[in-house]
């Protein structure tokens, strides 16, 4: 979004040797030294950015900000925390292992949760228009604010690097990339493949699941969970694989598929969330209604290297809806309507 726009950045807290290296090119201001959340929220609602023509806040804490006028908040949920509990709490096992520690925050942020929601619907309120990364996250905030906020908001999906991703080739094996926690369900994916010997799984990416799946896939040779890869790794192994598998809980809308889909490839997904508006069932890719191990092992069977070579140009050009250069043209359209 700042390089399309020649956009200044304001973030409230940066690890630089962990961040995107080409952040470093670019006007960047960190408002807090450490990762106090409360903190970055109160420094984003007292900043002063009247002297810019718009405000453009995308993050759970950064839309305290949208107090400045004209404002759009780039939304990929409302908060989980504060109206999918069920979600927060899933991530709150997988984040935190002791049991007591995980009580003890939890009781913590249960009042604090009341006071912070009437301070975001405030803040979602201020907003002079929402976009939304799926027609599944709109949704969401017609639930979580109402119908005064729904009829702010309206979809423009997510930036992928569509060119990044390229067929390379057809090697033998399925590919995992979904980061290695409950909300992914990738021990299903893990325990289907352990029926299906005679396929090949790759298991990329990390996360608090990490060691659980290795050792569960342990005695299973047809199953490689890799761990996190480099960047052309990555790139080498959507390009090669058969499909992916790819089936969150209601993800929100979902990049892995799309760029899947780019290389060619098709993703075997789960009817919930954003995965219902970017795989097309039977033309780029495979929905599963439940996403259990036995509707798995269907669709895995059914994508053979002869059925995902049919598909591969149809991925391709689906992939094209979801490009860079259309999620800059419909940037630029939105803040155009205020200049009108």
């Amino acid at each position: 979004m700042a390089k399309a726009l020649n956009a200044d950045i304001y973030t409230g807290f940066v690890t630089w040797e962990e961040t995107y290296p080409e952040l470093k090119d670019l006007p960047v201001t960190v408002l807090c030294s450490s990762l106090n959340q409360w903190k970055i929220a109160r420094k984003f609602e007292e900043s002063d950015l009247s002297h810019y023509d718009l405000v453009l806040c995308s993050g759970t804490w950064a839309i305290a900000a949208s107090n400045n006028h004209p404002s759009v908040w780039y939304c990929h949920t409302p908060a989980r925390w504060l109206y999918h509990p069920r979600d927060f709490q899933e991530a709150a096992r997988a984040a935190i292992k002791n049991p007591i520690l995980r009580a003890l925050i939890t009781s913590f942020i249960k009042p604090f949760s009341i006071y912070w929601k009437q301070k975001d619907q405030t803040y979602a309120r201020q907003f002079d228009k929402i976009l939304c990364n799926s027609l599944n996250v709109r949704e969401r905030v017609k639930a979580c604010y109402g119908e005064e906020v729904y009829r702010k908001s309206s979809v423009l999906y997510p930036p992928i690097s569509t060119d990044r991703f390229r067929w390379l080739g057809q090697d033998n094996f399925y590919l995992s990339t979904a980061r290695l926690d409950g909300l992914k369900r990738v021990d299903r994916i893990v325990n289907a493949f352990k029926n299906l010997p005679d396929e090949n799984l790759v298991v990329i990416s990390g996360g608090p699941d990490l060691e659980k799946l290795r050792k569960s896939a342990t005695g299973f040779p047809n199953i490689q969970i890799k761990g996190w890869v480099s960047e052309s790794q990555l790139e080498y192994l959507v390009g090669n694989c058969i499909a992916t598998i790819y089936i969150p809980v209601d993800e929100d809308f979902g990049m892995s598929p799309v760029e899947s889909m780019a290389a060619g490839k098709p993703c075997i997904g789960v009817r919930e969330g954003g995965l219902k508006e970017t795989i097309i069932h039977g033309v780029t890719g495979y929905l599963c209604e439940n996403a259990t191990e036995i509707e798995l092992i269907t669709a895995i069977t059914a994508t053979t290297k002869e059925k995902a070579l049919t598909m591969r140009e149809s991925c391709i050009f689906w992939s094209g809806n979801f490009s860079e250069q259309i999620f800059k043209e419909g940037l630029k359209s939105t803040i155009q309507e205020f200049e009108k």
